[in-house]
């Protein structure tokens, strides 16, 4: 049986979900952004993990960075 304490959790849980979702987008926005001023991915590879990296995140890899323009730039067109 859930407690309040549960249910307050599942909705801090749920609004975590969403904020990251969020913050995805933007990320994905700025990148797209980026790198139409013509920042080449390796470039903005190597910022963005040295970012993560002083947060203590785990690097992306380049894949990753083209996935994130392609679909930031899937969003923009809608």
């Amino acid at each position: 049986m859930p407690t309040s304490t549960d249910t307050s959790n599942l909705e801090d849980l749920e609004r975590c979900v969403l904020i990251g979702q969020r913050a995805l987008t933007a990320r994905n926005r700025l990148l797209v952004e980026l790198a139409d001023e013509g920042h080449t991915s390796a470039s903005l590879y190597h910022r963005l993990n040295a970012v993560r990296a002083e947060e203590g995140a785990e690097p992306l890899s380049r894949d990753a960075i083209h996935v994130a323009i392609r679909r930031g730039r899937e969003a923009r067109s809608k």
